[in-house]
């Protein structure tokens, strides 16, 4: 998998890159060993999910009303 491109919604694009995070956020999609192909989506779903928690981001949180 290979990131391509970018489409900046309400300028992120150029947020991201002026906080110096936009390589950062389109290096995740650089995957060569994930492939692009018919029932990937699993696969792609859980390399993002992996590089994103190395990073510290926290997925399954309860918020207590």
């Amino acid at each position: 998998m290979n990131f391509d491109s970018a489409y900046s919604h309400h300028h992120g694009v150029e947020i991201w890159k002026s906080l110096d995070l936009f390589e950062w956020a389109t290096d995740i999609f650089v995957a060569p060993r994930v492939k692009i192909e018919a029932q990937a989506t699993r696969r792609i779903r859980d390399h993002l999910k992996n590089e994103l928690e190395k990073d510290g981001w926290a997925f399954d949180v309860s918020v207590d009303a």
